[in-house]
C-alpha cells in the first residue's frame, strides 16, 4: 500500500534539491504516486476535516502550469528533464515556499523566500560595472514575500465528493533582510512594505483549489483545468498535530479531530451561508 513516507521519498529522488518542480516525466510519476496515496483513504469533506488544514505546511512540488497540456503525450514523447536555462530560471531564487493555515479567521497566507539576484557567472559580469557595489551587498539578502488571503471552504458535488478550498488575495507584505552596510544605492531599497489589494481584484484574482488528500503529515492540493496544478505540502516539523481525514471519517462522534462532548458550539458555530467558522457575540439560551 502506498503511504506518506512512499510519497515524501520519491519526491525527494526525482525534485532537485533547492527547486520544487521537474521534468514532465518525473512530474507524471509523481501525479501517479499522488493519486494512488489518495486511493488509499477516505476522501477529504468539509467542515468534517477542516480543522485539519490548520497549521504550518512546507511546499515539496508543485507541477508545470503546461501540466494539462502534456497529459495528452505519451511518455515517449515527454523531456527526461527540464532544458538547462529553465533549470536554471525555476530552479535558483527560491529558498522556501510554506503556507500557514488560521482556519478559526478563515486566513491562508503563502510564504516565499527568495534571492533574485544574479549569482554566479552573471555577477561576476556585472562587478565591475555601476551595478557592482548594490550586487555585493545583495549577495546574502533574501526577499521575503508573504501573501495574506481570505479563505472560504466547501463539499460540493454529488454526496458532497470534492473538498475545495477558494482563497482571495487581500495583502501582499514584503520583507527584506540580509543586506551587507556599505553600498549606498543598497541602502535605498525600502526593507519592508505592504500593499492592500483592491476588491475588485482580488475577487477577480481568486483561486479554487481541491483538497484531495490530507493527513497528519501531508495535503494534496488540486487546481481547476486547464493547468490541473498538483501541489504537494508537508506539514513543518514545528507545526502541532492534527486528527487526520481518516481519523475524522472513522467515527461520527468526533468532528475536526475533537470528540463530540467536548465542542463548545457557542465558542465554534459553522456558518453554512458563508462556509467559514463564527464566533457569535451573543448565543440566545
Amino acid at each position: 500500500v502506498f503511504s506518506d513516507s512512499a510519497l515524501i521519498s520519491l519526491v525527494r529522488e526525482l525534485v532537485p534539491a533547492g527547486r520544487f518542480t521537474c521534468s514532465a516525466m518525473h512530474s507524471r510519476r509523481i501525479a501517479a504516486a499522488c493519486a494512488a496515496l489518495e486511493s488509499t483513504r477516505p476522501k477529504v469533506s468539509f467542515p468534517r476535516d477542516l480543522e485539519a488544514i490548520g497549521g504550518d505546511w512546507v511546499l515539496l512540488f508543485t507541477s508545470t502550469a503546461a501540466r494539462g497540456a502534456l497529459d495528452l503525450l505519451p511518455d515517449v514523447l515527454l523531456p527526461p528533464d527540464l532544458p538547462a536555462p529553465l533549470r536554471a530560471i525555476m530552479g535558483a531564487p527560491f529558498t522556501a515556499v510554506e503556507q500557514s493555515v488560521d482556519v478559526m479567521r478563515s486566513r491562508m497566507v503563502d510564504r516565499v523566500t527568495l534571492s533574485p539576484w544574479p549569482r554566479g557567472l552573471a555577477a561576476d559580469f556585472l562587478r565591475d560595472g555601476p551595478l557592482g557595489g548594490p550586487l555585493s551587498s545583495l549577495q546574502d539578502a533574501s526577499v521575503t514575500l508573504e501573501l495574506d488571503h481570505e479563505f472560504t471552504a466547501a463539499s460540493v458535488g454529488e454526496d458532497s465528493n470534492r473538498a475545495t478550498v477558494l482563497k482571495k488575495l487581500q495583502t501582499v507584505r514584503r520583507v527584506l533582510d540580509g543586506v551587507t552596510q556599505g553600498d549606498s544605492l543598497a541602502e535605498l531599497i525600502p526593507r519592508s512594505s505592504t500593499y492592500t489589494i483592491p476588491t475588485l481584484v482580488s475577487k477577480i484574482g481568486s483561486v479554487q483549489f481541491e483538497t484531495s488528500y490530507l493527513s497528519q503529515e501531508l495535503c494534496i492540493w488540486r487546481g481547476p483545468a486547464p493547468g490541473n496544478e498538483l501541489k504537494i505540502f508537508r506539514r513543518s516539523p514545528a507545526s502541532p498535530q492534527r486528527a487526520d481525514a481518516t481519523d475524522t471519517a472513522a467515527s461520527d462522534t468526533t468532528f475536526g479531530g475533537k470528540p463530540a462532548e467536548e465542542i463548545s458550539f457557542v465558542e465554534e458555530l459553522w456558518d453554512e451561508e458563508t462556509n467559514q467558522w463564527v464566533v457569535p457575540s451573543d448565543v440566545e439560551s
